[in-house]
């Protein structure tokens, strides 16, 4: 998500009476009007000037760094500021530094490959040590041998780190083939709860979608009395992994603990679908069920998926997540300025840094919404009257193209069409 305070205005109670309806003309968004945005655009381009010119303190250029990240602000005058960071690297304290190596990641990913090699090999931090080889071995494979051996140089200090562990394990364990959908998508997880099914590709960089299981075991329809499926964004900018904070969204089970409301202006208005990783909130909550253990263990999560489902690693990702300290994985719409993202191949969809997010288009003269995707994910979500359950996340596959219903439905072939 967008990294700034969420503070949660409105979670609900999770069980309603009746059906709640969003309109999306009772929404309007100040920040989006096009005289506001040009503003802080222009702030922006004076931030970064300004910075490469030094003498600021080590929490105003994390600030600067953080929002050439977010917003992948490529120009001569940010490649510059990146480059004299990592340059300059160990100069800063660990948040900063944190920053420069995801803005690398998010914006310049294969221009700075003699530096991080040159910056890799002085690493002795975890996190920076895996940070700093996705980006060495996302510009050539080649790297990986490179990357190995500087791990075996290191041994003795990240054999026992739990992040480094994964990330490593990941790199030799063997592809695992996605066991059958069909078991995953009609397995019942839990009486009277709302599922929400996420798929995407391996790359992220292409669009998912999200279809809803009603509480009796239906799926949520639209006008037509075809499944519906939003189409969504799982991509974080630095494209890490996502047990990693702010990588991708993670694979896995999420609880879902209701909706809200953000003042976050550049997540915008729209409802928001909270939702919750393993060791972020207690089994007791994630579980929805008071009587089970107080404390986390694999077995917990393991045991609520589908038997077939249970040896597939991907699967596990969410739990590594939360047991390695992500937090606040949502999925929210956007009020982005969309100056920044209109060359991507996955516009009008927009990323964050790890949460799942819907397209939200807006009318930037008056700040009204011209069409929102995540209004029509609340609507369906508030459809099924139980505004608490679970949302499952899954890879589908490598295909370089986003992921069409129809590779759903076939798993489905008693509902819908």
């Amino acid at each position: 998500m967008k990294i700034k305070f969420i503070y949660l205005l409105c979670l609900l109670p999770a069980i309603i009476l009746s059906q709640r309806v969003v309109n999306p003309n009772d929404y309007r968004s100040n920040y989006v009007l096009q005289k506001n945005l040009d503003n802080l655009h222009r702030i922006r381009v004076d931030n970064i000037n300004f910075a490469i010119q030094g003498n600021l303190t080590d929490q105003e250029l994390k600030g600067i760094i953080k929002e050439i990240g977010l917003n992948l602000i490529h120009t001569d005058s940010s490649k510059a500021l990146i480059k004299k960071c990592i340059s300059d690297f160990f100069q800063f304290d660990y948040g900063t530094q944190k920053e420069i190596l995801f803005a690398a990641n998010s914006v310049f990913r294969n221009e700075f490959e003699k530096e991080i090699k040159n910056l890799f090999e002085k690493l002795n931090d975890p996190l920076q040590f895996i940070i700093s080889a996705e980006y060495l071995a996302k510009i050539d494979s080649l790297n990986l041998d490179y990357i190995k051996r500087e791990f075996a140089s290191r041994t003795q200090k990240f054999s026992s780190n739990p992040i480094v562990k994964k990330y490593f394990g990941d790199l030799e364990r063997e592809k695992q083939s996605l066991p059958d959908l069909k078991d995953l998508l009609s397995h019942q997880f839990q009486e009277n709860q709302t599922i929400i099914f996420s798929f995407f590709r391996e790359n992220r960089e292409f669009p998912g979608l999200s279809i809803i299981r009603n509480p009796d075991g239906s799926f949520v329809l639209d006008s037509n009395g075809n499944i519906l499926s939003i189409q969504q964004l799982a991509l974080s900018v630095t494209d890490l992994p996502g047990y990693i904070s702010n990588g991708n969204t993670p694979e896995g089970i999420y609880t879902i603990e209701g909706w809200y409301i953000t003042p976050t202006e550049v997540i915008g208005p729209s409802p928001i679908i909270l939702t919750r990783i393993p060791f972020e909130v207690s089994p007791q909550k994630f579980f929805h069920n008071q009587s089970i253990a107080k404390n986390w263990n694999l077995d917990l999560y393991r045991d609520f998926l589908p038997e077939s489902w249970r040896t597939y690693e991907p699967i596990f990702e969410s739990y590594y997540a939360g047991m390695f300290g992500r937090r606040l994985i949502i999925m929210h719409g956007s009020a982005d300025d969309p100056r920044y993202y209109i060359d991507q191949a996955f516009f009008p969809l927009t990323p964050s840094r790890g949460c799942i997010t819907s397209k939200e288009i807006w009318n930037h003269d008056n700040g009204t919404i011209v069409e929102s995707d995540q209004i029509k994910l609340a609507n369906a979500f508030f459809s099924t009257k139980v505004e608490k359950g679970y949302l499952i996340v899954i890879n589908l596959n490598d295909k370089n193209t986003k992921v069409e219903l129809s590779e759903i439905l076939k798993f489905l072939p008693n509902v819908g069409k």
